[in-house]
């Protein structure tokens, strides 16, 4: 049986992170229980000055303590077999790494119907409708402000415009996620595009976006990458992005349960203010994640996968749909 070498694990597929996540779980989740939080992957250092970086599963836990039982500390190496596409299986061994995790709010808004909510950092989508119908835009924001909203009818809201002395965005929620029970927090607020224009929210010939891969955000998570939230409200700041979690539990009534998660780390606190929900995280140009939560420092954020999102709930609601970068 082959150990997948540092090389090879960059190359697995977000399938098989979430496989190999779903068994160490269900391996440790007991060994120090109500105090591991959660288990995602990410870069470790070695204790030596100057020490090789190497990709590690990383323990999230409240505390950080040493269990009695020799039997139940956390080793300092994990290994998972792993059966691939072939049929075959590989053997997995990472070192281990034990991360201690502040209280996790989420950092929306939380508005009522008919009170305004902010676009900042949010993302323009076009929408196609068919020869002949003209498309439908909007931006692509998060769901949990709306949480306690009745009913699945489309909202009346106003999104904040970018800029001072710009008028108010009218738009309408129309799809939106409940996160604890679908696995994404997401929602299609739609607006005109002469409106959406005017709000400085999108531009003529703005340019269609890529989004980064679950592999590329384990190689940002592995090697420590930077990137940056864009914040219109207050510019944009440096994210250094620290884990990667084929699924994260919340333990909460906000989000439960949520596929493809990122945690980063800000250079100081109060980045991942209340109201940055729905901005996007950026890495190498392409559209990493977008801000749903944050650690009670406000300097560690949780973003959701652009991809996921994406490709995984807009586009099932919708059919070819096209995702707008915008520079702030």
């Amino acid at each position: 049986m082959k150990t997948l070498s540092n090389e090879d694990l960059l190359k697995l597929s977000e399938e098989e992170w979430g496989r190999i996540q779903h068994s160490l779980l269900r391996r440790y989740s007991e060994f120090d229980k109500g105090n591991i939080s959660n288990i995602g992957f990410g870069q470790k250092r070695t204790r030596k000055k100057g020490g090789a970086k190497c990709l590690s599963v990383r323990f999230h836990v409240a505390h950080k303590r040493m269990p009695r039982a020799k039997a139940r500390r956390i080793p300092p190496f994990v290994e998972v077999r792993l059966r691939r596409s072939n049929g075959r299986y590989d053997l997995v061994r990472l070192s281990t790494d034990i991360v201690e995790s502040g209280k996790i709010v989420a950092t929306g808004r939380y508005v009522r119907r008919g009170n305004s909510i902010s676009g900042s950092g949010s993302i323009p989508v076009r929408i196609p409708r068919g020869r002949g119908r003209s498309p439908r835009f909007g931006i692509l924001s998060v769901s949990h402000p709306y949480r306690n909203e009745t009913g699945t009818g489309r909202l009346d809201v106003t999104i904040d415009a970018i800029g001072r002395g710009n008028q108010p965005v009218p738009a309408k929620v129309d799809n939106r996620t409940i996160p604890k029970d679908t696995f994404f927090d997401a929602a299609f607020i739609e607006a005109s595009k002469e409106a959406l224009t005017e709000g400085h929210l999108i531009s003529p010939g703005q340019r269609t976006g890529a989004l980064a891969s679950s592999a590329s955000l384990v190689l940002a998570a592995n090697n420590d990458s930077k990137g940056s939230i864009k914040r219109p409200e207050r510019g944009s700041a440096i994210v250094t992005i620290t884990d990667y979690f084929p699924t994260h539990d919340f333990e909460d009534d906000v989000f439960g349960n949520m596929r493809a998660i990122l945690r980063g780390r800000a250079e100081q606190s109060g980045v991942f203010f209340r109201g940055t929900s729905g901005s996007a995280w950026m890495l190498d140009g392409e559209i990493a994640g977008i801000q749903i939560a944050a650690e009670d420092s406000f300097r560690t954020g949780y973003a959701q996968a652009g991809f996921a999102i994406f490709r995984e709930w807009l586009d099932i609601q919708f059919t070819n749909t096209a995702i707008a970068l915008r520079s702030f």
